[in-house]
């Protein structure tokens, strides 16, 4: 897994303006997939098959608020275990303005344009080239070169830790992740959207000292200015317009 101090280094660049002029899929893919593999624990390329349709809300009957889920299914592309399963989104992508950016996809995927791919293959589909994509700008641009961490399979492991360390529900983060249950009597019942929402929640939010916050249409860098994504409460007293994110 990766090391605080690398995923707070990749989550800085994911927000950084692009360096260069590139597509709103790839700009929306390089700002949105390190931050959903952070607060989801998913794998890489159910992140990048994910379609708008995917994405959902649904009102939390005792907050009495709409919490947003994002829906794991293999109708998207590859699941390993061929099950769907539904991952409710921490409150910190929200505030950062992801449901803005899905609501823009209506009826696409959330991370490329099929029209641009120029040969359709089961075997080598287009959102695994985006995870490709996506693994070497970590590599080549952000500078995590460390052999025995893989760029985006490493968010898995550091999201299981954190939810150990905060003592999150084991079954609740089993299920999140995707994992298979580790005793029989985990197969009874189900878990709710709603409880599992309330663990993600227990999830601190990332605080990172970052250059000007972009969105997916910000695809010309521009000077940067120093902003900071600083924790709910603490900055909401002194919000600022940066794309949705609360900014110091």
């Amino acid at each position: 897994g990766f090391r605080p101090e690398e995923a707070r280094k990749i989550l800085a660049a994911a927000i950084a303006p692009p360096s260069k002029p590139m597509t709103v899929e790839n700009a929306a893919a390089r700002r949105w997939i390190p931050w959903l593999c952070a607060y989801t624990g998913a794998r890489l390329n159910e992140i990048t098959q994910a379609r708008a349709q995917d994405v959902s809300g649904k009102l939390h009957p005792k907050l009495n608020t709409t919490i947003w889920i994002l829906h794991i299914t293999p109708e998207a592309g590859t699941v390993k275990t061929s099950e769907d399963r539904d991952v409710p989104l921490h409150p910190h992508l929200i505030e950062q303005g992801f449901i803005e950016y899905v609501k823009s996809r209506s009826g696409l995927p959330l991370f490329y344009d099929p029209a641009r791919a120029r040969k359709k293959s089961d075997e080598n589909p287009y959102y695994k080239k985006v995870g490709d994509r996506l693994r070497e700008w970590i590599r080549d641009q952000v500078g995590i070169t460390e052999k025995s961490v893989q760029p985006n399979h490493g968010w898995r492991h550091l999201f299981k830790t954190i939810g150990r360390s905060i003592k999150m529900n084991d079954d609740v983060l089993d299920m999140i992740q995707g994992h298979k249950t580790r005793r029989e009597a985990q197969e009874y019942g189900e878990t709710w959207s709603e409880v599992a929402y309330d663990e993600i929640c227990k999830i601190p939010w990332y605080e990172i000292d970052c250059a000007e916050l972009s969105s997916p249409e910000s695809l010309v860098s521009r000077r940067p200015t120093r902003r900071r994504v600083r924790a709910k409460g603490r900055a909401k007293a002194r919000r600022k317009e940066t794309g949705g994110v609360k900014a110091a």
